[in-house]
């Protein structure tokens, strides 16, 4: 196999691993006001990885640069 062709299979493994991260990461959080958890349920659900990215950007990076991670 060539190396393109592990990376584009590589690609959608990391993006569902990504995904699957956020969305556990998301399940646990309690800081997440409850009128907006309704509409970050429907973003992780609708718009899958993009939601995710945009979670980790806005909210899992920022508590957690508290924690020392």
């Amino acid at each position: 196999m060539n190396t393109i062709t592990i990376l584009i299979a590589l690609l959608p493994i990391l993006l569902l691993g990504f995904w699957l991260w956020m969305a556990w990461d998301f399940s646990g959080n309690n800081d997440v006001p409850e009128r907006d958890r309704f509409y970050w349920q429907l973003a992780f659900l609708f718009t899958s990885i993009f939601a995710a990215m945009y979670y980790y950007v806005t909210i899992y990076r920022k508590r957690h640069e508290h924690d020392g991670y």
